[in-house]
C-alpha cells in the first residue's frame, strides 16, 4: 500500500508526462505532415487501447449487436478502440480545427438549419449516439461555427483535470462550455433554469443510448431500440428544436 505522499508523487509526474506529451504533440502538428502525424500517434493509440481495454470491453459491445447486423469483429473492435483513441489523439487541437487544413476533413452535411438557428429564439438539443468518435463530435460542431456543449461526458480523472480543463478553454468561445456532466441537469424535473441552458441561441448535444433515466422502447426494422428520453424531455421543457445528429469516421 503506497503512502499519501508516493501517491501524491506518482500523480504529480503523471500530470507532468501528460503535459509534456500534450504540448508536443501540438507541436508536431505544426511541423509535420498530416499523413506523417497520423502515423506518428498510431503507437500511443494502442498503449492507451490497450489501458483502456478492460474498461471499454469492445467484445462485451459487439455481442450486443443481433446476430444480421454485427460487423466483421476485428474491424468493429479496431474501430472502437484503436481506432478511436487515435482519433481523439489527431484532433486534440479544437482551437486549430478550423483552419482549412483540418476543416476540409470534415465534411458538414445538413448544418444549415443548424447554422440558420444560431440568431433565432428558440434553443437546439442535438440527440445523438455513441457511434464513431462521438466524443469529438462537439469539437467539429464549434469547428464549422455551431457552439456546442455536449451532456454527460464523463469527468476527467482528477490527476488531469488541469490539463482536461484547459485543453477544453481551447476551443472557442471560451465562455461556453464544450461538456457538462449530466448530474448538473438531472433529474430534470428539478431543473429550474432550464431556459437559460437551453436558451435562445444555445445548442446542446445529448446522446440517447445512455443507460440513465426514463427509457422507452422504439420499433426499428422489427426490432426494438431502447432510448433514454433525456433529449426529449429536455427539448419539450425548454420549448426547443430536436435535431439527430451524427458523425461517422471515414478516413484518417
Amino acid at each position: 500500500m503506497l503512502a499519501p505522499a508516493a501517491r501524491r508523487l506518482i500523480s504529480w509526474l503523471k500530470l507532468a508526462v501528460a503535459w509534456v506529451s500534450f504540448f508536443f504533440v501540438r507541436l508536431c502538428e505544426r511541423l509535420l505532415p498530416t499523413s506523417v502525424l497520423s502515423l506518428l500517434l498510431w503507437p500511443p493509440a494502442a498503449v492507451w487501447d490497450l489501458v483502456q481495454v478492460r474498461q471499454r470491453e469492445p467484445l462485451s459491445c459487439w455481442r450486443r449487436f443481433p446476430e444480421s447486423w454485427r460487423p466483421k469483429r476485428w474491424r468493429f473492435v479496431l474501430r472502437q478502440s484503436l481506432g478511436l483513441y487515435h482519433s481523439q489523439l489527431f484532433y486534440m487541437w479544437p482551437d486549430r480545427l478550423r483552419s482549412p487544413r483540418w476543416l476540409r476533413r470534415c465534411r458538414l452535411e445538413g448544418g444549415s438549419d443548424l447554422i440558420g438557428s444560431r440568431n433565432g429564439e428558440r434553443g437546439v438539443v442535438l440527440a445523438s449516439l455513441h457511434f464513431g468518435p462521438s466524443e469529438i463530435l462537439p469539437y467539429w460542431l464549434r469547428a464549422h461555427g455551431i457552439v456546442t456543449t455536449l451532456i454527460g461526458a464523463s469527468p476527467a480523472p482528477e490527476s488531469l483535470e488541469s490539463l482536461t480543463s484547459y485543453q477544453y478553454a481551447l476551443s472557442p468561445p471560451a465562455g461556453v462550455p464544450v461538456f457538462l456532466p449530466a448530474s448538473e441537469i438531472s433529474p430534470l424535473p428539478r431543473f429550474a433554469h432550464i431556459r437559460q441552458v437551453v436558451g435562445p441561441g444555445r445548442r446542446l448535444l445529448v446522446m440517447v443510448d445512455v443507460d440513465r433515466g426514463i427509457q422507452v422502447h422504439v420499433p426499428f426494422d422489427n426490432r426494438l431500440f431502447r432510448m433514454a428520453t433525456g433529449a426529449i424531455r429536455l427539448a419539450a421543457m425548454a420549448d426547443a428544436e430536436l435535431i439527430p445528429c451524427l458523425i461517422m469516421e471515414t478516413a484518417t
